[in-house]
């Protein structure tokens, strides 16, 4: 099992995550890839997308910051 997270900050500093979940990596990475699409292009001022295994382990992570940060 994996967990598939999205975090999303905007200027006032104000958080959301959502979870998913996927059974197969390629699949985690499938909804990973999913979410990054969308935090590219962004308003937010942080965007990020975390997939780790049910377990804890971290297998992929990336943060967008927009709006006088940007970058990867």
């Amino acid at each position: 099992m994996f967990y598939i997270v999205e975090i999303q900050k905007d200027a006032e500093g104000n958080c959301a995550h959502l979870v998913q979940t996927a059974e197969s990596r390629n699949e985690a990475e499938s909804k990973y890839h999913g979410v990054l699409q969308y935090a590219a292009v962004s308003p937010l001022a942080r965007h990020s997308a975390i997939v780790f295994t049910d377990e804890g382990f971290p297998v992929l992570n990336q943060c967008y910051r927009h709006g006088g940060e940007e970058g990867v």
